[in-house]
């Protein structure tokens, strides 16, 4: 099998794989604080990065189980002069970390990356690395798609806790680059470089920052090095070129790749890190959304990622690719990752692959002050981990007013979103915030709906006849916008629509939206009736259609559990894409 690095978007080439077999046990009476398990063997094998609820984890158990432990031995060489930071890729939900006895951090937010430095803990051969999880049923944090109840309900599916993300060593030198954001300026042809180092990085030194295009140099710096962090603006023009920049879109997704060579004050190389971006804008001028200056229509799938052995987590990189190169086949130009934030694969295919990504916040339950503390914290986390892909152009952090059920009249809930809205804007002015998805917006810069009702021309006109009486009525039974918030004339998407299933798998528990069609040839006719209304409003700026994939008891996909799609991929990209 093919050896991934965890984050091809920040890439080094010294590292040590953690997934595969490690030592596991649940702890329901919660014992294993008093009882040390982190020093003893536990009863139990897993096969890491899959969760115990799946069947490639080796376990494949569905029942609760709110506490657990992971162990595993690794043999080490010594690291002379060198960091080593243990990364963890994804635990759900809060991680205590052990490294030969001692506790090392604890990190809350189960969809978010973290990584720690260990060296001070390691030694020379046998090395344990112990986690202590919990992932209660509380709806205050980020759960999304996850049950919280004994069983699967509505469109709620089978949780996933512990670890369920990559782990591994990165080994660097002493000092060592923590982070580099980089910041796309189109109609400047530059490109600025944000570049944090730890807290006990000296200063002192230099650093070598190699810009490349498909190979090719296009510039080269070094500079003095700061303390904490520096800022950094690189011309990205490419001389005796016809396109002097080359953007970032659908059609040409073209990268620029970045190396950064961080060396000590005698000139011995400490770290050295690759990255990439995209030169990429997204505005609104006249009620239009631009992409690079020019207008985009949004065709867009909404995708779960989830997949019936594996649950959350890919059974392989592979098969990330494979999603969205079907996606893509079939038509659309962009994806919506729904309630969750992906493995770092995904969104490198989509920059290489040329897709439009929606990134959205897993959604809790439960408006309250941990809720309040736990959305800013992972949101904000997801911004700087992802910041730097191309491919999105948009954020949602909440989505039909889950966990603010409140938020048409609540002052404190819609105080709460447009913080989050303004907060996101300060870290990132360069991308779209779909603040609300679907109904109720205290905020908008385009308003997103989500109408399941649409079935034919005849039912479009009812409701979406009159754009603006629209906006201020309740296409799916709930107000458009906050009473906070009023129309302006900003660009409408569709953005939840469709979710049409075959009777031939609709059971009492397994369901679409509208009742299922009949059979393939009524499937087609239905999915093309609603996107020949779609394709004649030239209102809209773009759709949403749900969904990729059926998922457990939803089987309203495009595709069935196993990709398998519904009829012809040809067909399909027919009724989506042809007419655009």
């Amino acid at each position: 099998m093919k050896n991934y690095y965890p984050d091809p978007a920040f890439l080094r080439q010294d590292w040590i794989d953690l997934s595969g077999e490690w030592e596991f046990a649940f702890d329901d009476q919660n014992q294993g604080l008093k009882g040390k398990w982190y020093a003893k063997p536990l009863p139990m094998k897993i096969h890491v990065p899959f969760v115990f609820q799946c069947e490639k984890s080796g376990i494949n158990d569905k029942s609760y189980h709110p506490i657990l432990w992971y162990r595993k031995e690794i043999e080490l060489p010594h690291f002379r002069n060198k960091e080593v930071l243990l990364s963890f890729n994804g635990v759900d939900y809060k991680a205590m970390v052990y490294v030969n006895g001692s506790m090392v951090a604890v990190h809350e937010g189960g969809y978010t990356p973290f990584h720690i430095p260990v060296s001070a803990y390691l030694k020379r051969g046998k090395n344990v690395i112990a986690l202590r999880v919990e992932d209660y049923h509380d709806t205050a944090q980020p759960r999304g798609k996850q049950i919280w109840t004994e069983n699967n309900h509505g469109c709620w599916y089978t949780a996933s806790s512990g670890i369920w993300k990559d782990v591994w060593l990165q080994i660097t030198g002493k000092e060592y680059i923590e982070a580099c954001r980089i910041i796309p300026d189109l109609n400047n042809r530059m490109a600025h470089l944000e570049i944090d180092y730890p807290n006990t990085f000296s200063g002192k030194g230099k650093l070598a920052i190699e810009l490349l295009y498909n190979g090719r140099h296009v510039n080269t710096m070094t500079l003095e090095t700061e303390a904490y962090r520096q800022h950094v603006h690189l011309h990205v023009t490419q001389p005796h070129s016809v396109d002097d920049i080359h953007t970032w879109s659908p059609e040409k997704p073209n990268l620029y790749d970045v190396a950064l060579s961080l060396y000590d004050e005698a000139g011995s190389l400490c770290d050295k890190v690759v990255t990439y971006f995209g030169m990429r804008d997204v505005s609104i001028r006249n009620g239009q959304i631009l992409l690079n200056n020019r207008p985009i229509y949004q065709k867009l799938i909404l995708d779960q990622g989830y997949w019936d052995e594996s649950l959350l987590t890919p059974p392989d990189k592979e098969a990330l690719k494979k999603d969205l190169g079907l996606a893509k086949s079939m038509g659309f130009n962009g994806v919506r990752k729904h309630q969750k934030i992906e493995d770092p694969w995904f969104y490198y295919y989509a920059d290489k692959l040329g897709l439009m990504v929606w990134a959205e916040l897993p959604s809790p339950y439960c408006f309250s002050t941990d809720e309040i503390v736990n959305v800013e914290r992972d949101m904000t986390e997801t911004v700087r981990h992802l910041y730097n892909h191309p491919c999105i152009i948009t954020w949602v952090p909440f989505n039909e007013s889950w966990g603010i059920r409140d938020i048409l009249h609540d002052k404190r809930q819609q105080q709460f979103v447009k913080g989050m809205y303004h907060l996101l804007k300060a870290m990132d002015p360069l991308r779209f915030i779909s603040a609300n998805d679907g109904w109720e917006q205290p905020i908008h810069e385009f308003v997103a709906i989500h109408d399941y009702l649409i079935h034919d021309q005849e039912s479009y006109d009812k409701t979406w006849g009159n754009l603006e009486k629209l906006i201020n009525t309740t296409p799916s039974h709930r107000q458009v916008l906050a009473d906070c918030d009023s129309y302006n004339g900003a660009p409408v998407l569709l953005t939840e629509y469709g979710g049409i299933a075959l009777q031939e798998q609709v059971t009492d528990k397994a369901w679409g939206y509208r009742g299922p069609a009949r059979d393939k040839e009524e499937y087609v006719k239905r999915l093309t009736n609603i996107m020949d209304v779609i394709y004649r409003d030239s209102r809209l700026s773009g759709f949403c259609y749900t969904q990729l994939t059926d998922v457990q008891q939803e089987v309203n996909g495009l595709l069935k559990p196993d990709r398998t799609p519904k009829c012809s991929l040809d067909v399909f990209y027919k009724i989506f894409s042809e007419r655009a």
